[in-house]
């Protein structure tokens, strides 16, 4: 009778413990389908949603010293990496480091100019991010419509002959980080900037 029990017990014991495994084995498969889907998700959003070969229209434009000019984007010598941006756009503020050593580590390559579609405190912003590369304001940002610039910040590469060769969404993180750092070849900021650093008058979306 002992010896019964005793077997019984066994049994339900290695029942238990097959079960216990069978459960950690789904748990670990979940978690790696979780993880697959997840990066799949993360490289679908990590393109922009720009048409590759759309040309970039001639655009009036004006500098921090209030100088306008006209660029035309067919006769550059080398490609061109254009970011679009406003200054109070949180985004844009949160993504100041990581646009910066981005235009470090790709402008011997890639002619980089930074495209504001607000005048309101883009020197002020310009100076806090410390950006070295060449800055305008679109003065008729109803031009870029052609484009569909649909939020800011926008990373556009462009060809030689200003066409567009491909373009990212949003601040560098997750799967746009991950594509620019692809595409060029380079390591970008593990996270983006704290915005507290920065004035009140530019924390603020308009």
């Amino acid at each position: 009778m002992q010896l019964t029990r005793f077997f019984r017990q066994s049994w339900v014991n290695g029942g238990l413990a097959i079960a216990l495994g069978l459960a950690a084995t789904i748990i670990v498969l979940q978690a790696r389908s979780i993880r697959a889907l997840q990066s799949e998700l993360e490289q679908s959003f990590a393109g922009g949603h720009i048409p590759v070969g759309t040309s970039i229209p001639q655009l009036q434009l004006e500098d921090l010293k209030g100088k306008r000019l006209t660029m035309r984007f067919s006769d550059s010598g080398r490609p061109i990496l254009l970011y679009v941006f406003q200054p109070h756009c949180v985004w844009c503020q949160k993504n100041g480091d990581s646009i910066l050593s981005l235009a470090n580590q790709v402008s011997r390559d890639y002619r980089v100019v930074g495209l504001s579609l607000v005048r309101d405190d883009l020197t002020t912003f310009v100076k806090l991010h410390n950006m070295t590369f060449p800055v305008y304001y679109v003065t008729s940002p109803s031009t870029l419509t052609k484009i569909d610039i649909a939020s800011t910040p926008e990373t556009i590469l462009l060809s030689v002959r200003g066409t567009i060769l491909d373009s990212w969404d949003g601040a560098y993180s997750g799967g746009t980080k991950t594509a620019l750092e692809r595409v060029f070849a380079i390591r970008l900021p593990s996270e983006l900037d704290d915005i507290r650093k920065y004035p009140q008058s530019l924390t603020l979306a308009r």
